[in-house]
């Protein structure tokens, strides 16, 4: 749990640092989804992650990873519903729209993303990867 608790500090503060930079939302969704993409990717033994990893491998049997990750993917959709919530304060993204049912949607991509690239190849991978990003960004 100790290195569970470790990647939940390293990851959201990773995560949050990319989505809370300046610049047009969109663009900075797209850029930090690319880096978790880029950084799963770039791992020759395709570990993934540990979070996702967790949460599908002891859910049922050990309750308190499957809170920790719970938490974990709580902070993640938060983050992402806040920069939501940004974009629709800005104009870039449509008022009337559901900020938190985007933010889950996007916390689910992640997700998602997390475990395609798990098992990609390396080429055909990234562009799959691009496509679902492409996909979350436009859908906004």
């Amino acid at each position: 749990l100790r290195a569970l608790r470790r990647y939940r500090d390293d990851q959201t503060v990773a995560l949050v640092a990319a989505l809370d930079r300046s610049g047009p939302v969109r663009e900075r969704l797209y850029e930090a989804l690319l880096a978790l993409a880029a950084m799963d990717l770039a791992d020759p033994d395709r570990r993934g992650c540990l979070a996702v990893n967790t949460a599908t491998a002891l859910a049922s049997t050990d309750p308190e990873a499957t809170d920790l990750v719970r938490r974990m993917l709580d902070l993640t959709e938060q983050a992402l519903t806040a920069l939501v919530e940004e974009g629709q304060r800005a104009g870039e993204i449509a008022g009337d729209r559901d900020a938190a049912a985007l933010g889950s949607l996007l916390m689910n991509t992640v997700v998602g993303m997390r475990v395609v690239a798990r098992v990609a190849e390396s080429g055909a991978g990234a562009a799959r990867l691009d496509r679902v990003i492409r996909g979350a960004v436009g859908a906004l």
